[in-house]
């Protein structure tokens, strides 16, 4: 393959201007400037970063008269062209700096409202509710335990693992193991990369399962698989940067947002054009004119549940290497695949590729919030800098149960008891809704994953009815699916699928529940027209 377009070092400059404020200012000075507002005379210093240069300190005296204004914190919700701000207590006598004033990046334009007063939430945290991913996960948990649901209702819609016979006992066997080393981490902070142990066991396990050896250095800990996927976006894109995935889709499009980039929807009407068009679809995109950034990968893929052909994977490499972005290599449901087959990231440009994996969907603890980025040495660096000056680090308690929970399935040579639960369910699942074929569904591909999409636009076109509408009558009769529309992005112009998803992750009734569907889409059928 050519030269790549770009250098060997490809995350973006946004993490390597961060890695620059966090060493340029000390941590135990950051505070943020609102909540002192009485303090007078005092200056506050901004910085911030720019995609086409460095951090730009301002200051400006405030008065009791006129509080400070509140500074917007993150690094990843900026509006276009602004990267992060944070803001820094100084002294009378302010810090020296070598940096240049930029005059644009004054405090005087805070947002205000017409009294004058700093609104309380900027444009740019606004516009997140556009594309919010509460959607599709919920604002609040209410404590209920795991085996607890609404009687009677079938969770076809749920995206998590649970009610897995014997993990349980694993999970209190493993709880009793670690009580010791939980009980002495309550005083520590969590480092801003993992949790060494826990790194080391992933690291062993990525190398045995895909070949490609991962060292514990490669790895950073990560605030769930959806954590991943955001710091990825943030750390191998520009500002208003091209974020491509294959739709219908996990919801990629709220990370895409935040980091104030631009998704690009790769449409395809069913699995197989998936599987064996992906290639040509980004080159088609490419040849119009469209500048990629980063591909996102799922394999297997969320919803459609297969792998890219081998020919398929072979061209997205070379199309990565000729033209310069990087590919997001998504594992989170490698571990459900339903046939041992060779690595998907054997095909690609490892060096134009990070992998990201969900050790709290892998194992079936959605509630741990942890996953993992695997990158390149030299890229570790300026990554683990935009997520240490965000976050620090991963909950350690979380990390620590990780560990303990891995190495126990190890001992007890059970790391595929999920899997296997998760394949009975499938072809329990499939073998449930055999009869649905006559009543206008068809069931869709499967090669791994715990998703399976019914394709009812024969149903649709017979009722009259539109797949919300569909989704609604299945709610009615305690059957929880998911309706296309949210496997799409807000704002979504092509034509959406006639699909509904079911998840087999949570809900281990299955034979009962895929009765109970079958009831339902034999009565819509049967039912005349309006």
């Amino acid at each position: 393959m050519g030269e790549s377009p770009r250098t060997r070092s490809f995350v973006s400059r946004r993490p390597s201007t961060t890695t620059a404020i966090g060493s340029r200012w000390r941590t135990s000075t950051v505070i943020c400037a609102s909540i002192f507002p009485s303090v007078t005379g005092r200056r506050i210093a901004v910085a911030v970063a720019r995609e086409n240069g460095p951090p730009v300190p301002t200051a400006r005296p405030w008065s009791s008269a006129v509080p400070p204004p509140r500074i917007p914190w993150g690094t990843t919700g900026a509006a276009p062209r602004l990267l992060t701000a944070t803001a820094i207590w100084a002294p009378r006598t302010p810090r020296t700096s070598a940096l240049p004033v930029d005059p644009a990046s004054s405090l005087q334009t805070v947002p205000r409202n017409d009294s004058g007063v700093p609104r309380m939430t900027s444009e740019r945290a606004k516009i997140q509710t556009k594309e919010d991913i509460t959607d599709f996960f919920g604002p609040f948990c209410y404590g209920f335990p795991q085996e607890q649901r609404e009687e009677g209702l079938f969770r076809f819609g749920v995206g998590t693992i649970g009610n897995v016979p014997g993990m349980r006992e694993i999970y209190a066997e493993v709880l009793d193991r670690i009580r010791p080393t939980l009980l002495s981490s309550f005083g520590r902070y969590p480092g801003t990369q993992g949790y060494m142990p826990l790194n080391e066991i992933l690291a062993e396990l990525l190398t045995r399962e895909t070949g490609c050896e991962t060292k514990p250095e490669q790895i950073i800990l990560t605030n769930g698989g959806y954590d991943a996927i955001n710091q990825a976006i943030f750390g191998y894109t520009g500002m208003e940067g091209r974020v491509a995935f294959a739709t219908p889709s996990f919801p990629y499009w709220p990370a895409v947002r935040r980091n104030a980039c631009r998704w690009v929807a790769l449409d395809f009407p069913d699995a197989e054009a998936y599987r064996t068009g992906l290639g040509e679809e980004v080159a088609r995109r490419i040849a119009s004119g469209t500048r990629l950034d980063l591909l996102i990968l799922n394999a297997p893929h969320n919803p459609l549940g297969v792998f890219p052909a081998d020919a398929t994977l072979t061209e997205v490499g070379r199309l990565a290497e000729s033209k310069g972005f990087s590919i997001l290599l998504d594992e989170v449901y490698r571990a459900f695949s339903h046939r041992k087959r060779p690595w998907v990231g054997a095909a690609l440009p490892m060096d134009r590729t990070i992998v990201i994996d969900s050790i709290s969907k892998r194992f079936g603890l959605p509630t741990l919030r942890l996953g993992y980025l695997r990158v390149a040495a030299e890229d570790v660096p300026p990554l683990r800098a935009g997520i240490a000056n965000e976050v620090i680090g991963i909950n350690l308690m979380s990390a620590i149960f990780a560990h303990g929970l891995i190495e126990t399935l190890l001992e007890r040579d059970a790391l595929d008891l999920i899997p296997r639960e998760i394949a009975r369910r499938h072809h329990l699942l499939e073998e449930g809704l055999r009869p649905v074929r006559d009543f206008g569904v068809r069931l869709g591909a499967l090669e791994g994953g715990i998703f399976r999409l019914l394709d009812v636009g024969e149903l649709v076109e017979r009722t009259g009815k539109s797949v919300d509408e569909l989704v609604e009558f299945l709610r009615e009769r305690d059957l929880e699916v998911v309706a296309a529309r949210l496997l799409y992005p807000v704002g979504f112009q092509g034509t959406m699928a006639p699909v509904i998803r079911l998840s087999v992750g949570s809900e281990s009734r299955i034979e009962a529940g895929s009765a109970r569907l079958c009831e339902a889409f034999e009565t819509l059928w049967k039912t005349p027209r309006a």
